[in-house]
Order: C-alpha cells, then structure tokens, then sequence
C-alpha cells in the first residue's frame, strides 16, 4: 500500500493528514451548526445522525492528538493510516447523507475532503478509483431515496456532483503533481549547492592553510637567516671578541623571536573549547592590568579599568585574561607616552561588552580589513598572531572581537560575548580546571 505513496516524506504526510484533519473537524462543526440554524425549515435529522456525526468528529480529535505524537520516522503506519482515513471519510460521508434523510443534501462538501486526500497523493489510477467509488456513494444514496421523490431530478444532480469530483481530483492531482516536480528539482538543486559549498570550503581552506604556511615560512626565516649568518661571522677567525659578543647578542634576541612566534603559533593552533565558570569582570580586568604594570610603566602610560564591581559572566577565564591581555599590549605598543589606556565592561541585552581603548593614531584603511588575520601585523615586531588569537577565543565564547573606533586619538577594540552560558553549551563545557 505504500507505493501509491511513493514520493511523499513521512513528516510531509504526517503535515498534510494533520492539515486535512482539521479541514473536517470544520466541515463536521459547520453541518451540525447548518442543522441547528435551519431545524425549523428542514426539521431536525434523527438521533442516529447526531450520533455518528459526534461520534466522528470525537475520532477524528482523537486522531489528530494520536498524529501529532506520532514518530515521523513510522512510514508504514502513516501510510495505512492515510487510506484508511480515506475509506472511512467516503463512508461517514454516505452514512450521514442516509441518516439525514433530505433529498438535495448530500453532504458534498464531506466526500470532496476524501477526494481532495486522494488527488494530492495517489497516483492517477488510484484518484480515480476513489473517484469512481465516492460517485458511487453519491448514486447510491439517490437510490436509498423515498419513492415519493423524483428520482431523474435526483440521479442527474448526482451526476453533476460526480463531474464535479472528477474536476477538483483533475485539478488538484495537476496542481500536486506540478508540485512534486518543483520540490524534486528544488532538492537536487539544494544538493547540487551543497555539494559546491563543501568543494569551495575545501579549497578554501586549503588555501588558507597555504596562506598560513606561506606566512609562517616568511616570519621563521628572517630570525632563521639571521642566527645562520650570525654564527657563521661568529666563527670567522678574524672576529674579535667585541663582534662576537654583538653577534651572541643577535643569535639570542632572534632566538626568542622564534621562541615567542612557535609560542604565539601553537596558541593560535591549538584553540582549546572554553571551559566556562561565572567570573567577576572587574576582578579580570583588574588582573589583566597588573600584568601589564611593567610594560604600562616602561612605556610611560597609565591604565584606568572602568567596570561595575558586581557584573559577572560564564567565561573561561584564563581564555579572556589572554584575549584582553593581546588587546591591552597592542594598545600600549601605539599609546602617545603619557597618555591612558581604558579597559571598561558593561552589560547590555544578555551580552557583555569588553572595550580597550588607547589615544594612539588610527590603523590604516588598507590594514583594517586583515588585521584579524594570522601574521598581519602594523608594527614592528609583531607576530601578526594576537589579534586572530583574540577573535578565536571571542568566537568559541559564541561572541566575537570588532575594532569599534578607529579615529584620531582613539583606538578602541570590542570583545562583545555573551553575559550568561546557554543551555546548549552548558550540556558540553568542560569543568572547571
């Protein structure tokens, strides 16, 4: 029974019975109403009509609740619940035209709900065999009729009500069928997208970790030359003990360049998922200050922190230490000598924003498309890693970091996160270290 079924989903099916359940609820709710309005014209039908009348609207609520917690995934079961629906439908549709026992009443509008059932589903063989048995119903109540009635008048009203269940399948099973169509080619064009989405991430990324390698290549060798070249002078026997100590000086200094960029690589490569506990903002702030104390005085810059004392937030706290402490070093590497750098939080909408702003000059236009790429970097020196460690830590937090403000005597980068962890994130963090 399942194959006139053939290319329908069982949660589409599940939707479409659903839907065709409340259509006759309605039509059940609308004919005991009519009988109730015109009961002193027509008379009122006997107790058995009421009876079956209820007693199918009371299955087909019961039905509906019985769908709705159905398993989708049970296409069998929605399968024969479908034709079953239609054979009782076309059978409560005749019963209650019999019962009522009016001539000109037979409950079109009923036998159209199975009808229309058949058309958007079955194959044409199928609609019309249902076709062919609800004008049978139809003419059968005509012959159930009492003598007195005029019998032509009523086969040939009938007849009509027949053609007009042959038109609304023909249309209807067009219409599906049309439809069908489309969603087939919609879906093999979704796949046909997915599939070059996940060839163009993939190509993506290998050239990204191109670009990543290329990059690393380029910032190993410079210190790399360096220490070679270095070495090699140290040991011409011609130098004296003053260039060997100046060469030394330059092995070591580009030594721990490297030192830091496989350091500042490794955090970059090495994202760890957060591991989240409610944590005191000022008191992280205040943190990530001291750190900094001693390059804070070198440089000759102060550092206000700027937070209410009582906000917290679900955050990986060592992670936002790191994040911030990039921001904070970046800030006083531009910082005018004697000026202050702000660190200042604040909670707005469920969200946390975390800002360090320095008085240094703005990034360059052209740089502030990349500057949260890996080894892009403005100033001397720099690995170019920092800023892209910070987005990762901002991203696995479900937030991300933006350069908010880039004027003239104001440098203001944003970590914007959410204040509290959600529900399905809680399920997965890892406990607290």
């Amino acid at each position: 029974m399942q194959a006139l079924l053939p290319s329908i989903r069982p949660e589409r099916l599940r939707r479409q019975e659903v839907a065709l359940i409340q259509l006759n609820l309605s039509v059940l709710a609308g004919i005991a109403l009519v009988h109730a309005l015109f009961a002193p014209a027509l008379g009122t039908p006997p107790p058995a009509f009421f009876i079956v009348l209820g007693g199918r609207f009371g299955m087909q609520a019961l039905e509906l609740l019985w769908l709705q917690g159905l398993d989708p995934g049970d296409r069998r079961v929605l399968a024969l619940y479908s034709h079953a629906a239609i054979v009782v439908n076309l059978g409560v549709a005749f019963l209650l035209s019999y019962l009522a026992g009016l001539p000109d009443s037979h409950y079109v509008v009923l036998t159209v709900v199975p009808v229309l059932a058949a058309a958007f589903r079955y194959r044409a063989w199928a609609v019309a065999l249902v076709v062919a048995a609800a004008g049978g119903l139809t003419f059968g109540e005509v012959a159930l009729l009492p003598r007195h009635v005029n019998a032509a008048s009523e086969y040939f009203e009938a007849a009509s009500v027949v053609l007009i269940y042959a038109m609304i399948a023909t249309v209807v099973a067009t219409l599906a069928r049309d439809l069908r169509e489309q969603q087939a080619a919609t879906e093999r064009h979704l796949e046909q997208l997915e599939t070059t989405r996940d060839q163009l991430m993939r190509e993506e990324r290998l050239g990204a970790v191109g670009r990543l390698a290329g990059a690393l290549a380029h910032e190993i060798r410079n210190p790399v030359a360096m220490i070679v070249s270095s070495l090699g002078m140290s040991g011409h026997a011609a130098a004296s003990g003053l260039e060997r100590a100046e060469l030394d000086a330059i092995i070591r200094e580009e030594a721990a360049r490297l030192e830091r960029l496989t350091a500042d690589f490794l955090d970059f490569a090495r994202q760890r998922p957060p591991s989240r506990r409610p944590t005191s903002l000022a008191t992280a702030l205040g943190y990530v200050a001291g750190l900094a104390q001693a390059r804070l005085a070198e440089a000759r810059l102060a550092v206000r922190v700027d937070c209410p004392a009582g906000l917290e937030a679900s955050i990986d706290p060592y992670q936002i230490h790191q994040a911030l402490l990039n921001l904070l070093l970046n800030a006083i590497a531009v910082a005018p000598p004697g000026s202050t750098i702000v660190l200042h939080a604040a909670a707005a909408d469920g969200r946390i924003r975390i800002a360090v702003e320095n008085a240094g000059p703005p990034i360059d236009a052209a740089d502030t498309e990349r500057i949260f790429e890996p080894f892009v970097s403005s100033r001397p020196g720099g690995s170019g890693l920092g800023l892209a460690i910070t987005r990762n830590i901002a991203r696995a937090h479900g937030g991300d970091v933006v350069l908010e403000r880039n004027q003239p005597g104001g440098v203001r980068f944003t970590l914007d996160l959410p204040l509290a962890l959600p529900q399905e994130a809680a399920v997965g963090a890892h406990p607290d270290r």
